[in-house]
Formats: C-alpha cells, structure tokens, sequence
C-alpha cells in the first residue's frame, strides 16, 4: 500500500509540487522502504523514479541496497545506471581544490 508524503498537514508552509506521476512512484518508494523490500520490484521502481530524477540520491541508495542484498540480473542494473548516470554526473567532491 502505498504511503503518500506528509507536507505537515492541510496546509503546508512550503509544499513542493511534484507531477502525480513522480508522487505515486514516491508513495510505492517510501511503502517499499518501509517493509525493506529487496526485490525485483523495488528495482523496477526505483530505476522508473531515477528517470524523473537522477539527483534523487536516497533512489540511488535503496537501487543499489537492493542490489547488493538480491543480487539480480546485473545487466538490469547496468541498463539503469548506464543509461542515466552519464547525464546525471557531478563532479566529484574528492577533487582537489586549489587554495
């Protein structure tokens, strides 16, 4: 069952307004994360939320818990990951930076 987001009731101070498509998959995300499902699923899903927004880090960590617990078929992952992560790379945090 899908859990909706709480924006802090019936009026909320600063609501983001997201696409009802990116808020059910949301939904479907937080239910997963919940009962910590590992599943085929959950990979599903959480590839179809990184197509709406690859800088969705908590996405990339639940994808690649799943991974990582229920090893699936890797090419599923790599399909995923290599498809968006090229369009979606940020500079590493770990360069060198001149003072």
């Amino acid at each position: 069952m899908p859990l909706p987001q709480d924006d802090g009731g019936p009026n909320p101070l600063a609501a983001i307004a997201y696409t009802d498509e990116y808020s059910e998959a949301m939904s479907y995300l937080r239910a997963i994360m919940a009962k910590n499902e590992m599943s085929e699923r959950a990979l599903s899903l959480t590839e179809d939320i990184i197509d709406m927004n690859a800088a969705h880090y908590t996405v990339w960590f639940v994808t690649e818990s799943t991974f990582s617990h229920r090893p699936p078929q890797l090419t599923s992952f790599v399909s995923c990951t290599g498809s968006t992560a090229p369009k979606s790379s940020k500079p590493s945090t770990r360069t060198s930076r001149k003072n």
